[in-house]
């Protein structure tokens, strides 16, 4: 995917774009890139003005020297909007990529038109810190991802794992670096269930049948007004890549309603 940089006061932010029509904002999973959104960009692109953000931190974004809570990686893609004259939008976002459009949504209502919620953990105070715990074990003593193996990204719930997505897994996260446990930290830090009764806009909350957290949904679809739910069968915690088909449609499907 052929990338353009923009740039924002927090740092540079790489990103994809494509296609006509209202604008769309994809953002990723944690330790990932735009690269995530590969299968189905093109398929959207043909309906809608799609911008594939690599977050920053990831890809081939700016590490900032500041660590960023969910709230500032919000504002920078209200930043990252205002630059590219995006006055309003849709936002789809897949795991921490989902806090963000979350956060976008409570805190700029008038900036998201609809939201899509990708593989969202809700998890309470102690759960998160559980969490934090796992994932520090997945890096070294410098906090940088360790090389991992099939077995040990299986949470994650791939509906394959071939030999050359573990390796794409492992150079995106090496890529992210520090910032794959730091994206982490801010997830832990964050307050899903709190936000959800400030979220005005039509709100799709998609799970993989496979994806670890999918117990999630029932909380956001009771969290917030009028959400509604859709589960991919035979899909993990990237729904896009197990079955970028049916993503594509159930996303389109909600976005045109």
């Amino acid at each position: 995917m052929n990338r353009q940089f923009m740039e924002i006061d927090a740092g540079r932010i790489a990103y994809v774009s494509g296609g006509k029509g209202p604008g769309l904002i994809l953002m990723h999973s944690l330790g990932f890139s735009a690269d995530a959104f590969g299968p189905v960009f093109d398929f959207l692109a043909k309906k809608y003005t799609v911008y594939a953000l690599d977050i920053l931190g990831h890809g081939y974004s700016d590490k900032t020297p500041k660590n960023f809570l969910i709230e500032d990686y919000a504002r920078s893609v209200i930043a990252f909007m205002d630059k590219v004259g995006l006055d309003k939008t849709f936002v789809c976002g897949n795991s921490i990529g989902a806090f963000i459009g979350l956060e976008m949504a409570a805190s700029f209502p008038d900036r998201v038109s609809k939201l899509i919620l990708v593989g969202l953990a809700v998890r309470d105070e102690w759960q998160r810190m559980e969490r934090l715990a796992l994932a520090g074990r997945t890096a070294d003593p410098e906090g940088n991802p360790i090389k991992m193996n099939a077995q040990q990204v299986a949470t994650m719930g791939f509906a394959e794992m071939p030999p050359e997505r573990l390796a794409w897994i492992n150079e995106e996260w090496s890529r992210a670096g520090k910032w794959t446990l730091k994206g982490a930290i801010a997830c832990t830090f964050y307050d899903v269930v709190a936000k959800l009764p400030l979220i005005q806009c039509p709100t799709l909350v998609i799970f993989g049948t496979r994806d670890i957290v999918r117990e999630a949904e029932k909380i956001l679809v009771g969290g917030i007004r009028g959400a509604r739910s859709v589960l991919l069968e035979n899909a993990g915690h990237l729904p896009q890549i197990d079955q970028p088909e049916a993503f594509t449609k159930t996303v389109m499907d909600f976005l045109e309603y």
